[in-house]
């Protein structure tokens, strides 16, 4: 290749070279940059050039919070007082200053960039940001308010309402010299975003006030219709009636200039403190505790959800406005303002979900008699545990226990002693077990609400004597801490246990929704039939060798229970109990010293009294003899007088009379004849 033209072309392709060379170079820089800052960025004091972004904005964040709390000197009237630019929300916009220090360097397409790379090799000019932000510069109206009412000493004045006892008196308005607010706001944002914080020194103008005589005028009409007479407040559930004198009106009645300087107005209002002194004293009258809801009963045997109520509460931050407005109306009255409290534990919807919807099953039982004292006790004790599980609601799954829900019946409870079954005997009423005798009729009742409302038996124990006023072994007995009635309710919704007992019978009711179920109940005969036993009770009335049969007794027996469950698709179980009750033992009264040795009052120390043989007119020796000959003995007692020689000295009369039984350490006292005038 000739020389001429390899030199031409070294000479095109070298700026090519030199391109590709800056290419390069500008793509490494920027690779390695590591999203940097470029150039140098300043923001007031604050040098921006090579931070990363979150370093810049760490940065940015810290001016602001220096420029924020570093005060601004205030000047009015001679003195200097200071605002700190927080106090009327000062804020920089960091993210916005942050994306213009990031787009240096950056803006534009490739050669624009590598030009800007290539101008700034060498460090480039500094680029100063406007660091810019926000106020609010009606939070300066409140400073400029205070400043004119703390350095000014003849502010201009917008008038007011002053009152006097009961009668508002007009406070009319007046010039002066106030704050000349336009320019004011000119000067402090200047200062806010000038780091040197220069001085403001605030400018004055003389200002009229914008109020009239008239303006003020027609607010003392205003107030004086207020204060025409008092208010009240009313409520109708609770019902609340509280009448709010007029003093206690005007001592609350203030006024205050709203809407300056553009537009003041003068507006009227009641102060809270008065307001709550007067009704502090009524607050516990008129406030109500949370009310739970309740399930009640109607006649017609229907629960009935009564709603719960939360806390009743007088809504303090709203008494002011209540009192005017009852004091605007025509009547001077209006509602007396309450707020809710607390929720109740048992709220509507808790009452709603327990599923209560029906009655399932009521069960009732007759006394079988009244009302000797023996059955006023028993009765009483009915009453008694029937009004300790009223009430009382059973959840789904839960298992109640008689026993643990009444706990054993003890005299510091109120029950009395009464007739009870214990072992095989019906003793009333000064057994020691017999304290709360009779509940086991409130048991019964309440299984058979157990039984007919399909819940699930989980224990009961039949009496073991039969009594005819229960059903037949679908009964059952109640004793501390056994036996016990406990039973399951299996449904999928709460059962409300209602009772009731008055001075003939007891009922039990059972609320609930048992998924419409049927339940029948079924016996079955009699049978195994056993005789009863004779057993003996002590009487001393009865001679010796005598018997008096109290009781005959009756036959025990064994027989099943059947319960049968039909579900509404159709479906059936059956369940069935057996039970065995003993017999009713013939009671046969003996005299005590004929007890058999068996017999719990067995005692060998008791002789049987012997008759007492007939020993009229017996000599006295012959009379001893017979009564020694049956282990009596003879005491002589007045002597009767007798004519009759042939009968001196035999026996005229015997007590106890012949036939008669006596103890063997009592004597027979005799009298015996002897000769008349001897």
């Amino acid at each position: 290749m000739p020389r001429i033209l390899r030199i031409a072309i070294i000479a095109a392709l070298t700026p090519v070279v030199l391109a590709l060379l800056v290419t390069s170079v500008f793509a490494i820089d920027r690779a390695t940059d590591g999203g940097e800052i470029l150039g140098s960025v300043r923001v007031v004091d604050v040098d921006l050039g090579g931070l990363t972004e979150e370093e810049a904005r760490a940065e940015l964040a810290e001016l602001e919070y220096r420029l924020a709390l570093d005060p601004i000197p205030v000047v009015i009237e001679g003195e200097e007082i200071e605002l700190h630019p927080w106090e009327v929300g000062f804020s920089i916009d960091e993210e916005a200053l942050l994306a213009q220090a990031m787009a240096f360097g950056r803006d534009g397409g490739l050669m624009d960039q590598i030009r800007w790379w290539y101008s700034n090799l060498g460090g480039g000019p500094e680029t100063v940001l406007d660091v810019g932000g926000t106020w609010d510069p009606t939070y300066l109206e409140y400073f400029m308010d205070r400043w004119e009412l703390q350095t000014i000493d003849d502010p201009p004045f917008e008038g007011n309402v002053d009152v006097v006892g009961t009668t508002p008196a007009p406070v009319y308005p007046r010039q002066g010299t106030g704050i000349d607010r336009e320019a004011t706001r000119e000067l402090v944002e200047a200062s806010l975003f000038d780091l040197d914080r220069p001085a403001v020194v605030v400018p004055t103008t003389v200002r009229r006030p914008l109020l009239t005589r008239e303006d003020v005028d027609s607010a003392v009409e205003d107030a004086e219709r207020l204060l025409a007479g008092p208010v009240e407040l009313t409520r109708i559930v609770p019902e609340v009636r509280v009448e709010i004198p007029v003093e206690v009106l005007a001592e609350s009645l203030d006024a205050e200039i709203v809407g300056a300087p553009a537009n003041p107005s003068i507006r009227l209002y009641f102060q809270l403190t008065p307001l709550l002194e007067y009704i502090d004293p009524l607050r516990a009258d008129l406030e109500s505790d949370p009310v739970d809801a309740r399930i009640v009963i109607r006649p017609d045997e229907t629960p009935t959800i009564i709603p719960g109520r939360n806390a009743l509460l007088i809504d303090d931050a709203q008494l002011d406005d209540a009192v005017m407005a009852a004091a605007r109306s025509v009547t001077r009255s209006g509602f007396f303002p309450f707020r809710d409290g607390d929720e109740p534990e048992v709220t509507t919807a808790d009452a709603e979900a327990l599923g209560i919807r029906e009655l399932l099953y009521r069960a009732r039982t007759f006394y079988s008699n009244c009302c000797d004292e023996k059955t006023r006790n028993r009765v009483h004790n009915i009453k008694l545990i029937a009004e300790a599980v009223d009430g009382h609601i059973v959840m789904p799954g839960e298992t109640f226990s008689l026993n643990e829900h009444v706990g054993r019946r003890t005299e510091e409870k109120g029950y009395r002693a009464a007739g009870a079954i214990i072992g095989n005997e019906v003793y009333c009423c000064d057994h020691p077990e017999n304290i709360g005798g009779g509940v086991s009729q409130f048991t019964t009742t309440l299984y058979n609400a157990v039984f007919f409302s399909g819940l699930e038996d989980i224990e009961h124990t039949p009496h073991t004597l039969y009594f005819p006023r229960y059903p037949e072994a679908r009964e059952a007995t109640l004793g501390f801490p056994s036996p016990d009635l406990v039973f399951r309710n299996n449904t999928e919704n709460a059962v409300l246990i209602d009772t009731e007992a008055d001075d003939s019978s007891v009922t039990v009711r059972f609320y609930g929704d048992n998924g419409g179920i049927d339940v029948e109940a079924g016996l079955s005969s009699r049978r195994d039939f056993t005789e009863p036993q004779e057993v003996f009770e002590p009487d001393e009335s009865i001679d010796p060798g005598d018997q008096e049969v109290v009781d005959e007794g009756d036959q025990g027996w064994t027989v099943t229970v059947f319960r049968t469950i039909t579900y509404p698709d159709g479906e059936e179980t059956v369940e069935s109990w057996v039970w065995r009750y003993r017999p009713f033992n013939k009671v046969i009264a003996v005299h005590p010293c004929e007890l058999p040795e068996e017999h719990e009052e067995y005692d060998p120390a008791i002789q049987c009294p012997v008759a007492v043989p007939n020993i009229l007119n017996l000599s006295v020796a012959d009379a001893r003899a017979a009564l020694t000959a049956v282990g009596l003995s003879l005491e002589q007692g007045e002597p009767v007088p007798t004519d009759q020689d042939d009968l001196v000295g035999t026996v005229f009369s015997q007590s106890p009379d012949p036939g008669a039984f006596q103890d063997l350490d009592e004597p027979v006292v005799v009298r015996v004849r002897v000769a008349a005038g001897g």
